[in-house]
């Protein structure tokens, strides 16, 4: 006990070092919540004084900061950016509350209530500060940390590339590779879609920022595959090969335009929508939300068939094109029922929702498109619609 005391004594004349201890007793506990109660249970037994237990308290902010950042650092660039912020921010916060405390020298011991009361209202009242102060400059705290975490740790800014000049001569290996390379592509697109409408609900710049930078990569792949088919096409090709070739840009052509639409034209309505500072009615939001996961779903469609060359998913997704436009005709005519009535929300936000919706379907149309060149081969379609298979015969 006596050994106790003298810590606590010493902590008395050296606020630094019990913010340290704080700091460090929070990151072990892998909780700051966990650390302030043990503090306050502490101080409500007399061993710390008010001042102690609150420059304690301050540095568990500190060090419960820190927690997410370490269990994170093999995450993508993304949850680190998040995580790295969420640091920076209470890391400010904390070190001007600490300098307040020593500086100015306040005696919490006139507060009316226990020491252990104390800690506790420390914790509330820096939280309260926290949310304060910081919210206003997320955005910023989010580009400096950005800033601060190197591309190079991502491994999505690796750039690797199935196009293999040395299959040039080989046909049918180099298509093999076009087709990976497209395929890679596809992907990256699917993963620019998947996160974009969680922009409608709360605008993330560090998001926006990778939808950007894929649709960045899906541009240079774009443009790769394009070259790459374009020398191939010298060389000696059968006339299946060649037919094989102008599919493959062509869907490359579709695939980019749909990276396009998620990265200049979704995230720009979800920023719109920040810039307002408007919200989508609840049945809106319902509404746009119900209809990109189908998309989403079109597009892991899509991806089912470049992989597999399966013809009944081609016949699904061709299907799924029709059933969407009619579906986004659907949403609009709800949409313009609750104008109808008035809705405030729905009146501010009538452009963005519609816009939304017709954004949603051309992707769905551009990801349809890598199954047209197997339905047409397996004579599912005839001239632009998918036969019918209860009247084959007759027809």
């Amino acid at each position: 006990n006596q050994i106790v005391i003298q810590i606590a004594a010493y902590f008395e004349n050296d606020l630094v070092s019990a913010f340290a201890i704080g700091a460090l007793l929070a990151w072990s506990m892998h909780s700051s919540l966990a650390a302030v109660l043990t503090f306050a249970t502490i101080a409500a037994s007399g061993t710390i004084s008010a001042n102690v237990a609150a420059a304690l308290v301050i540095g568990a902010t500190m060090g419960g900061a820190a927690v997410p950042l370490m269990l994170l650092s093999a995450a993508p660039r993304s949850a680190r950016v998040m995580a790295l912020g969420n640091l920076l921010a209470r890391g400010t916060v904390t070190l001007v509350c600490l300098c307040a405390l020593i500086v100015f020298a306040p005696d919490l011991r006139r507060l009316p209530f226990g020491a252990g009361d104390t800690a506790v209202t420390v914790h509330i009242a820096l939280n309260a500060l926290m949310l304060i102060v910081a919210l206003p400059f997320t955005e910023r705290l989010a580009k400096l940390a950005s800033r601060l975490i190197p591309e190079s740790r991502d491994a999505e800014a690796d750039v690797v590339t199935a196009l293999d000049p040395a299959a040039l001569d080989q046909p049918q290996q180099a298509l093999a590779c076009a087709k990976r390379e497209l395929l890679h592509m596809a992907e990256k697109v699917e993963r620019m879609l998947v996160p974009a409408m969680s922009l409608f609900h709360d605008w993330d710049p560090v998001q926006a920022e990778r939808i950007e930078r894929f649709e960045d990569e899906v541009d240079r792949m774009h443009f790769e595959i394009t070259i790459y088919v374009a020398q191939l096409r010298k060389s000696d090709l059968t006339r299946d090969q060649s037919r094989q070739a102008v599919e493959l840009v062509a869907m490359a052509n579709s695939l980019e335009e749909a990276g396009d639409r998620v990265a200049l034209n979704l995230v720009s309505l979800a920023e719109k929508l920040r810039d307002l500072a408007v919200q989508l009615p609840d049945a809106g939001r319902n509404d746009l939300d119900h209809f990109h996961d189908q998309v989403v779903a079109n597009a892991q469609l899509a991806l089912t068939v470049l992989t597999t060359g399966d013809a009944e998913a081609a016949r699904q997704l061709v299907a799924e094109k029709d059933r969407i436009r009619a579906q986004e005709q659907s949403l609009q005519v709800h949409h313009l029922q609750r104008l109808e009535t008035g809705d405030k929300a729905s009146v501010e936000t009538t452009n963005i929702h519609q816009e939304s919706l017709r954004v949603l379907k051309q992707i769905n149309a551009a990801f349809s498109y890598v199954a047209y060149p197997i339905a047409e081969q397996t004579g599912q379609l005839l001239e632009s619609r998918l036969t019918n298979p209860r009247y084959a015969d007759a027809n």
